[in-house]
């Protein structure tokens, strides 16, 4: 680049002495301006000069730089458009791996991992078999036509289970909050949230059994928001609870919710959930009545975590029953 532009100014120098040594030549011819002898040979020759000697050099030079330049140029792009290194052999180990990782990714419901690295995958064996030919390459196209069908079924499932999802979600963080309005005595509300919970679980079932993919072939993770949380899961502090009943809770040491989760021995049925046992007990003894009794079941239900898993149809039909006790409790 320096080399061209210095080039281009001794071009643009010589053209104007050439210029001025013209014009004094041509006032000299046309008696304008009175040279000497030597002066205007001196003129003429430099005019020589100029243009057999001093022009063709630079133009000669200019010629060279430009085809330098151009070569440089085509190697750059040779270098660009080389040919991958990478050998058949390459390719398709690598593009193994990115389906064992696809497949692995599908296994532990990472939907988006998985159809990333099919799609990796058939790029790398495209490559491989534009290497190959024969038997080999067909069997490579083959297994890359498995892999379109194995990732649209796939994308499928990825498009089912986002609406499936988000009623999962919204039952759950409705159902939640359901059982801190009821810890609370906040009826009305907890009734709403109840009605919401069981209206989206049923949402979900119906989905489950409408959709023609396998809707929970994977798990099926859902965010839960903070603000579901219980105010306190201390039993003591909760609203409504007889300091008999805290007591009597206290002897078969329960005393936080988690403990109460913990003694849940209950089974889900069509109809009803069994309460925990110490529950159950504490009702039949008529130490806690049905509506305390409900309360702590409802507690007992209670999810401290920031997320939920599905992973079959019957945790979402125990979710459904459980929601319908709250609503018909609250």
């Amino acid at each position: 680049m320096a080399q061209s532009t210095t080039i281009y100014r001794f071009a643009l120098y010589s053209m104007g002495l050439l210029s001025v040594l013209t014009l004094l030549a041509v006032l000299d011819r046309y008696g304008f301006v009175s040279l000497s002898t030597q002066t205007s040979q001196a003129v003429l020759l430099g005019m020589a000069f100029m243009l057999f000697v001093w022009f063709p050099s630079i133009l000669t030079a200019g010629v060279i730089r430009l085809y330098e330049s151009t070569e440089l140029r085509a190697d750059d792009e040779r270098k660009d458009n080389k040919e991958p290194t990478a050998t058949a052999e390459d390719l398709r180990a690598d593009a193994n791996e990115a389906v064992d990782a696809a497949v692995t990714a599908k296994r532990d419901g990472r939907l988006e991992i998985a159809i990333e690295q099919y799609a990796e995958a058939m790029e790398l064996y495209h490559a491989a078999a534009a290497q190959l030919t024969g038997d080999v390459r067909e069997t490579i196209e083959e297994t890359i036509e498995q892999l379109q069908t194995d990732r649209a079924d796939l994308q499928s499932l990825q498009a089912a289970q986002s609406s499936f999802r988000e009623a999962l979600q919204a039952g759950e963080e409705s159902f939640q909050r359901a059982i801190a309005a009821h810890a609370d005595d906040e009826q009305t509300l907890a009734r709403i949230r109840y009605r919401q919970a069981r209206t989206q679980f049923e949402a979900a079932l119906d989905a489950l059994d409408d959709s023609e993919t396998a809707l929970l072939e994977t798990p099926v993770d859902v965010a839960i928001e903070t603000e579901t949380t219980l105010a306190t899961t201390q039993l003591d502090a909760v609203p409504g609870l007889s300091a008999e009943a805290v007591r009597a809770l206290e002897a078969d040491e329960i005393t936080t919710v988690g403990d109460l989760d913990d003694r849940t021995e209950g089974t889900t049925r069509t109809e009803t959930i069994l309460r925990p046992r110490p529950v159950e007990r504490l009702e039949t003894e008529g130490t806690i009545d049905p509506e305390t009794a409900t309360k702590l079941t409802a507690l007992s239900w209670a999810h401290g975590e920031n997320d939920y898993t599905f992973a079959e149809k019957a945790g979402i039909t125990d979710r459904y029953h459980r929601s319908t006790i709250g609503f018909e409790a609250s």
